[in-house]
């Protein structure tokens, strides 16, 4: 059996499958799939029909159960992994996880329009907004929610102007200046 059809994979997907949105410690919930199962192979000839998107991890086995098999599960967390798989299971629709699957399609969407304004690139003038609010002493948690970026946003911007006065990074090796170089590169 080389491949595996997509009702097989919706059937196994019913059975062991996790359509989930995970709350984050920034406060922001995100769309995740999973599907669980003690037979690797299996789980990689799924990842690999939908073009190794994702990864497998091993889960961890409870100490109370030191005999259990150990148990993989295929993950996705990314945007462009997460719409493919919408699109996946809006053709090829589900019984048991039906109601699931239709929250979960949601928050898909709601993160992928969250995600694309986040993600648009910091105008020069948005830039200078920041870096005045910044020298104002806006701090680490307001900064997303006036902004509606990520905290990192703001670090690459500071990485841009050493001349901004620093106060109170909170993370200590980027205290000393030591910026992941792709901050560093110049706007294109």
């Amino acid at each position: 059996m080389d491949t595996l059809s997509a009702d097989y994979i919706v059937g196994f997907v019913d059975g062991e499958g996790c359509f989930c949105i995970v709350n984050r410690r920034n406060g922001t919930k995100r769309p995740r799939f999973s599907v669980s199962n003690t037979d690797l192979r299996i789980l990689q000839r799924i990842r690999k029909i939908f073009g190794n998107i994702g990864y497998i991890r091993t889960k961890k086995t409870p100490k109370k159960f030191p005999n259990a098999k150990i148990c993989y599960a295929f993950c996705a967390n990314a945007l462009d992994d997460l719409l493919f798989l919408k699109s996946f299971f809006d053709k090829h629709l589900l019984i048991v996880k039906k109601e699931q699957y239709k929250k979960w399609s949601e928050s898909v969407m709601a993160f992928d329009a969250t995600a694309r304004w986040r993600w648009k690139k910091v105008t020069e003038e948005e830039e200078k907004q920041i870096i005045k609010a910044y020298v104002n002493g806006i701090t680490w948690r307001e900064f997303p929610k006036q902004f509606g970026r990520s905290q990192s946003t703001l670090m690459r911007i500071l990485a841009r102007h050493p001349e901004v006065p620093r106060r109170g990074i909170e993370n200590t090796q980027y205290k000393k200046g030591n910026y992941p170089k792709r901050w560093l590169k110049e706007k294109s």
